[in-house]
């Protein structure tokens, strides 16, 4: 499987340089690529945010902070991980791998999209939808020769619909060899 990225815009600013600090009053558009037009648009502002993916591509492969540092490089401010923070110098990627059921309990090993083709990911039994695995250098590839950032993969169980009795026969016997409550937790507050 091969994945290429393809803009469906540019973020144009008044900026000429990438920076970390003092954006807020700074005027932002995103204008779209070709071959898109405001219909494309339609309907976005009912939502209450959107996820927008951004290649730094002028960041310096060099100036990637991989741990923790202080943001907006003030040392009167606590140290902070790097994804704890907005800072551009982040070099990872993430996306979202889903699983079935039976993949989630027993565990199996999935295939990933990356940027550059595909890769394996063991799924260890007992995995909750929503955990994160880190590919490391199967991320963001450095555009000055540096080492690629790491993929993070967020796991989404999928949920079969289930129309035959034999099916539901099953996971009704699944359910009663197993009779866990995740949500105890909020029953025993209850009280």
């Amino acid at each position: 499987m091969q994945i290429s990225m393809q803009p469906i815009g540019i973020v144009h600013a008044s900026r000429p340089h990438a920076e970390d600090d003092y954006w807020g009053e700074e005027l932002a558009r995103i204008v779209l690529a070709e071959g898109f037009d405001s219909e494309a648009l339609q309907g976005l502002a009912e939502f209450s945010h959107a996820e927008i993916l951004f290649v730094f591509h002028e960041v310096d492969s060099s100036r990637i902070v991989t741990g923790a540092r202080h943001p907006r490089n003030n040392p009167a401010w606590p140290s902070v991980g790097i994804f704890a923070q907005r800072g551009k110098n982040r070099p990872n990627l993430k996306v979202r791998v889903p699983v079935t059921f039976p993949e989630a309990v027993l565990g199996a090993r999935v295939e990933v999209p990356t940027l550059s083709g595909g890769a394996r990911l063991k799924i260890p039994p007992g995995t909750d939808s929503g955990q994160i695995f880190r590919l490391k250098g199967r991320g963001m590839p450095s555009l000055r020769g540096g080492s690629p950032g790491d993929l993070l993969v967020t796991v989404t169980l999928v949920t079969p619909p289930v129309v035959d009795e034999r099916s539901k026969e099953l996971l009704r016997e699944f359910e009663r060899l197993n009779p866990e409550n995740p949500r105890a937790y909020t029953e025993s507050k209850k009280g």
